[in-house]
């Protein structure tokens, strides 16, 4: 009712409840520095005022406006207070009011270089920025910029590619994507991860040691075992598949590696890691299966699946989004990994945050009337009363509950 109603100008709360309810107000006043019999700390503190001019408040067109940046926190020494209470005590130790905080300045672009090794990395920024958009860069500095001249060279820049100097390897990304193009139109997986590899990883693979040390997860897939256990991923990404299909499909896979090999280690990387492959490695990086029970191998799945969508996504995606740029993709295939579908609906639904299970139901032809999908903008307008038609249909109540903030 606070929320909804402006004839509510206070409500009195404890810190359970406003810690954990986001309420639309813009002042706080303390009436107790204590949480039970404990006095605040200061996370507790921060967390309390944290509660008051909340981001979506501030940027509301019903009432928000800019100078709730500046939130008022009133603390009270009042008949609540401790008898030895001392507010000025207080804010100095939990709020830091007289701290003189100074922010480390790492983006190089912002500040002046110091040093040669900074002068460096400036000219390296600059002509990163210069490559992606030619002219952005103020030439007065009398700074030699270098342009790179080939397709594949530019859209390394504009897709973030930073495994390798772009530059100094320019020549042999051409090379390496001509022989690639002379294979014709990418539209299966296996191909596509074969093109990734010759192209971009076997480049990060000429580096020096010290270079391509903090890629050995991209160097995996000069494996050829690397290579297919990411065709099987892109796959379920390209169908959409559910969470259960493939934690299923994992353990399937794993139960016939172990089968074909006794010893069968699982990679899943330093953070779970806990033995090594073989002698030869020096980090923990792998899991051995035969020591773990089924309801360990379902978790292990799980947080496998979880790792392995953010390695595509932040890791992979971004050489098969060069790859799309230069034309080498066909149109269907690439809407696939990176949608989950080439349906034009579902696409416009997934670019408007709903999630692919909702736009699964939501395309179904007993909805459409509900629905007005503006393909060419991106745009959808949902009728409201599309969800008491999904309740008579007994439709996933957590999808409906989804649907509610998008109609």
């Amino acid at each position: 009712m606070f929320s909804k109603h402006k004839g509510f100008e206070f409500i009195a709360t404890t810190s359970t409840l406003l810690e954990g309810v986001n309420i639309p107000a813009e002042k706080i006043f303390l009436l107790s520095i204590k949480k039970g019999r404990r006095h605040l700390t200061k996370s507790n503190f921060n967390n309390l005022t944290g509660r008051v001019c909340r981001f979506s408040e501030i940027f509301s067109s019903s009432g928000g406006h800019l100078g709730m940046l500046e939130p008022e926190i009133y603390l009270l020494n009042c008949k609540y207070s401790p008898k030895d209470f001392k507010p000025e005590v207080f804010l100095e130790k939990k709020a830091k009011v007289t701290a003189n905080d100074k922010d480390e300045i790492k983006n190089i672009l912002l500040k002046e270089p110091e040093t040669k090794e900074e002068e460096i990395k400036e000219l390296e920024a600059l002509e990163y920025v210069e490559n992606i958009e030619k002219g952005c860069i103020n030439t007065e500095k009398n700074v030699k910029i270098r342009y790179v001249e080939s397709d594949i060279a530019k859209y390394c820049f504009k897709n973030n590619i930073h495994e390798f100097n772009i530059h100094d390897y320019e020549k042999e990304l051409v090379k390496r994507f001509e022989f690639i193009k002379e294979k014709g139109t990418i539209n299966d997986v296996n191909t596509l991860l074969a093109a990734i590899t010759k192209i971009f990883i076997e480049i990060i693979d000429l580096q020096t040691d010290k270079q391509k040390r903090s890629y050995y997860e991209l160097l995996r897939l000069k494996n050829i075992s690397a290579q297919n256990f990411y065709s099987f991923f892109l796959d379920w990404r390209m169908s959409g598949s559910s969470y259960s299909k493939m934690v299923s499909a994992i353990l399937y896979y794993w139960r016939t590696k172990q089968e074909e090999e006794f010893n069968y280690k699982v990679y899943v990387g330093t953070a779970w890691g806990e033995t090594k492959r073989d002698e030869a490695d020096f980090v923990e990086r792998y899991i051995d299966l035969s020591i773990k029970n089924k309801a360990q191998k379902i978790n292990m799945a799980i947080l496998k699946i979880k790792d392995e969508q953010d390695f595509v996504e932040f890791n992979i995606l971004k050489f098969i989004e060069v790859l799309n740029d230069l034309g080498l993709l066909d149109e269907n295939f690439y809407e696939k990994i990176k949608y989950g579908s080439a349906d034009k609906n579902i696409i416009c639904m997934l670019k408007n945050g709903i999630s692919m299970e909702l736009a699964k139901i939501l395309n179904k032809a007993k909805y459409s009337k509900f629905l007005n999908l503006n393909l060419e903008k991106d745009n959808i307008i949902i009728d409201e009363n599309i969800i008491l038609v999904m309740e008579g249909n007994k439709e996933n109540k957590i999808l409906i509950f989804e649907l509610s903030f998008h109609v």
